[in-house]
């Protein structure tokens, strides 16, 4: 496998509906969404500042990776999310309303490798990578799986016409872990930063990948 990303902050949307609360103290509530899916949004008024520091979730309308094998994978976060500390996550965002957006997927492909070891070092070199997949499926089933015939030789430790195949089982198990895994937000208030996942995942790490997302550190996050 390899991972692609590509940035998508152009294609955020940002659309704000300002008005007074029950208080007549003036609300700007803000949302931006990615092509009707993955979305964040701010509200700042006098007396809140609520908003989603971090949204991951796979998408069915990607907008760069169309072709995608696996499922696509689209992040929206906001740009001072992960400068400050988890209380002081609100107030940086309210100071700086600026969102990016990133689009990710997984590509299953073959690699060829020169493997040494040095001074008890494990290294590998990249020789070659075939990315070149014929579907197939199974009693018309929407499941697919893959072949790969890499045209390359001996040279690339592979026998002229050999194939690689990831079956149909695999495809399904690693895509309904993906689209478990990553489907969470990090929402933000003058009180705390809470790591939540999503009503329809049930994987048991999802908010320790939104936390490791923003922060780059896993840790069991709040609001599991």
């Amino acid at each position: 496998m390899r991972a692609l990303c590509s940035n998508v902050t152009s294609s955020l949307e940002e659309t704000c509906e300002n008005y007074n609360d029950t208080s007549g103290i003036p609300v700007s509530n803000c949302t931006l969404t990615l092509q009707n899916e993955a979305s964040a949004w701010h509200a700042t008024g006098t007396q809140i500042s609520n908003s989603i520091a971090l949204m991951v979730n796979t998408t069915e309308q990607p907008i760069v990776y169309t072709n995608a094998t696996l499922p696509v994978i689209q992040r929206v976060e906001a740009a001072e999310a992960n400068a400050v500390n988890g209380t002081e996550v609100s107030k940086a965002i309210l100071n700086n309303p600026t969102y990016a957006a990133t689009e990710c997927t997984l590509q299953p492909i073959v690699r060829s490798v020169r493997a040494s070891v040095s001074r008890s070092r494990y290294k590998e070199d990249n020789l070659a990578e075939w990315t070149g997949a014929d579907a197939f499926s199974q009693n018309e089933t929407a499941i697919v799986g893959y072949t790969f015939v890499p045209n390359w030789n001996e040279s690339l430790g592979v026998h002229s016409g050999q194939k690689f195949t990831l079956s149909l089982f695999s495809t399904f198990t690693i895509a309904d872990f993906i689209s478990q895994l990553f489907s969470g937000f990090a929402a933000a208030n003058s009180m705390a930063l809470r790591f939540y996942r999503n009503s329809e995942s049930e994987s048991y790490a999802t908010t320790d990948v939104i936390d490791l997302l923003l922060y780059g550190v896993c840790a069991a996050g709040e609001g599991h």
